[in-house]
């Protein structure tokens, strides 16, 4: 099931909060060092490359459980100069 919300709502808050709570989240905005549309990249510096972020997507992911839920939050395709596989 596919749930977004509109910007601003607390999305990646969410994220953040199930993942300190032990459940598989992966923080994709946070990877990309970006905030989506809306709020870019203020505050948090220059996005990886490409590739660094793929690295950081592959090793996040590495650790998935395949029998347990993983949390996402809904982007579009692309996360400021970033693009996910």
């Amino acid at each position: 099931m596919l749930r977004g919300g509109q910007t601003g709502a607390g999305e990646t808050e969410l994220i953040q909060e199930l993942a300190s709570a032990g459940a598989q989240a992966t923080d994709l905005e946070g990877l990309a060092q970006h905030r989506g549309s809306a709020f870019g990249g203020i505050g948090l510096g220059d996005q990886p490359t490409q590739q660094n972020f793929e690295n950081r997507l592959a090793h996040a992911w590495v650790t998935t459980l395949l029998d347990a839920p993983l949390w996402l939050e809904k982007e579009s395709r692309g996360i400021g100069q970033i693009t996910i596989p």
